[in-house]
């Protein structure tokens, strides 16, 4: 029994079963969705690269290497199952990558809190947060940036401390990595910078200009490789990333929105890790800070301009603001005690949200939230989970639809769902495609209907409400019905 329980306790194995805890909760909410646009928009770009060898970027600065993997992935499923899978297989791989950032997470924590166990309990804590957890089961780039970003953060603590340039070089190249999928995590470099000077006793400019150098081959090799898939046009790498400077409020509202991704409860345990940090450990304090203070700059600048995405660019920080949390575990018996009383409150949150109606989320959308939502219910942010859980309507009659239809049907929808219709309806992977045509307005929907009168026409969503408004003039001559509630219109535009 003692041999047992002494193998329990090796640190690899508890390691390797909180990692199969996590993916086994990661794989139950798969479901059947891409509830995010932006999914539907990379999964779009990844099945037309499987299918034509084509490659499109995905909006702004394209994402090229989450694009490539998809693709592949796409492409081997397509191998032995002769289907395209673009739904399963892409959110499957943002589910093995939520779970495998365990290993680089755990390493970053155990560094800074030095024992297993209370590394092991903080990394528990961060995987079971809903922001960490609802983005590890979608086909986004964002987890998969993640993953990269902190073994570049691991190794490069790891050349400081060992002073081995082997690790600097895996860290570069985990840092070219992560920008080739998501670019804004350029910004940990600052970050670096700060390290390796409180690190350093003595200032060292031969050591310092070869970590510059070795940075700047890693950022021209970022550059290089997006001019490939860009067409040179290298100022696509910075599109979509400028902004206007925040005002100190600005900055002290967006940065309020970002605490409460850890959950109010959690906050008060983070402000006593960063004060115990500053007193036990000034190096990490002075680098995690950095982090936090870079990140949260940047962050603003979204949120003056009126648009500011929590649950995907604060990310990073959502993980950071944990481990600094979770270093209360590392102080005495007083401050465990406060901590497991407040991850057990959390816990109670976390579960009753689960259950909460979807329309319960205060937030404007379902996945955003924006300027004016400042204090957003942490057990509502947790009820987006059971999201995954339910069958997409939408996705299932688009499916169905696609099979229905005959080659070159016309689809009409609304100019705000472009992506979902677009994959399922008029993808490279179809055998029958849809000719699908964007309606603005009413006025629009008069035109297109005089436009495509030869054609049989069925209205998506935002496009039949609008046709209601004219449908004594246009009546529908053909009805179907898609999965029992899905009701399939054809109307002749005369």
């Amino acid at each position: 029994m003692n041999r047992i329980i002494g193998f329990i306790k090796k640190e690899k194995v508890l390691l390797f079963s909180l990692f199969v805890l996590i993916l086994l909760s990661r794989l139950y909410f798969l479901g059947s969705s891409l509830w995010h646009d932006d999914a539907f928009n990379f999964v779009d770009k990844a099945i037309t690269l499987a299918v034509d060898g084509q490659y499109f970027n995905a909006h702004s600065t394209g994402y090229p290497f989450w694009i490539i993997f998809l693709a592949l992935v796409i492409k081997i499923g397509h191998f032995f199952t002769n289907q395209w899978s673009v739904v399963f297989l892409p959110n499957l791989i943002t589910a093995i990558f939520g779970s495998l950032l365990l290993f680089p997470v755990y390493a970053l924590t155990k560094k800074i809190l030095g024992n297993i166990y209370y590394s092991l309990l903080t990394t528990a804590v961060i995987f079971v947060n809903p922001i960490i957890w609802r983005w590890s089961e979608i086909a986004m780039s964002d987890i998969f940036a993640l993953f990269f970003i902190f073994y570049s953060i691991v190794f490069f603590i790891d050349f400081i401390e060992k002073d081995k340039n082997k690790y600097l070089w895996l860290s570069s190249l985990f840092f070219y990595l992560a920008l080739m999928s998501r670019i804004l995590y350029g910004l940990v470099l600052l970050s670096f910078i700060v390290f390796w000077l409180v690190s350093k006793k003595q200032f060292n400019l031969k050591k310092l200009t070869y970590i510059i150098a070795n940075w700047f081959l890693a950022i021209m090799a970022v550059v290089f490789t997006y001019g490939l898939f860009h067409n040179f046009d290298f100022l696509i790498v910075f599109s979509g990333y400028g902004s206007a400077i925040p005002s100190f409020k600005e900055f002290l509202l967006s940065s309020v929105i970002i605490l409460k991704s850890i959950g109010s409860i959690m906050v008060f345990m983070f402000g006593l890790g960063m004060i115990y940090l500053f007193k036990r450990n000034r190096k990490y304090f002075y680098f995690l800070l950095s982090l936090l203070i870079v990140f949260f700059c940047y962050l603003s600048t979204w949120y003056r301009n009126g648009f500011f995405d929590i649950e995907r660019y604060s990310i990073l920080m959502t993980v950071i603001l944990l481990i600094i949390a979770g270093y209360c575990l590392a102080i005495n018996k007083t401050m465990r005690i406060l901590f497991g009383v407040s991850l057990f409150a959390l816990l109670l949150a976390f579960i009753n949200g689960i259950d909460l109606p979807l329309d319960k989320y205060s937030a404007n959308g379902l996945t955003y939230a924006f300027s004016e939502n400042h204090f957003i219910n942490y057990a509502a942010k947790a009820s987006q989970l059971s999201l995954q859980t339910k069958n997409d309507g939408d996705l299932l009659a688009y499916q169905n639809l696609a099979e229905y239809i005959n080659d070159q049907d016309v689809v009409f929808y609304w100019d705000k769902d472009w992506g979902m219709p677009k994959l399922l309806l008029a993808g490279a992977h179809l055998p029958k495609k849809a000719l699908l045509v964007s309606i603005s307005s009413e006025e629009d929907l008069k035109e297109k209907l005089v436009e495509y009168q030869d054609k049989r026409i069925y209205l998506l969503r935002g496009a039949y409400d609008t046709y209601l408004e004219i449908m004594d003039r246009y009546k529908p001559i053909e009805t179907a019905v898609l999965n029992d509630r899905y009701i399939v219109r054809f109307i002749p535009a005369n």
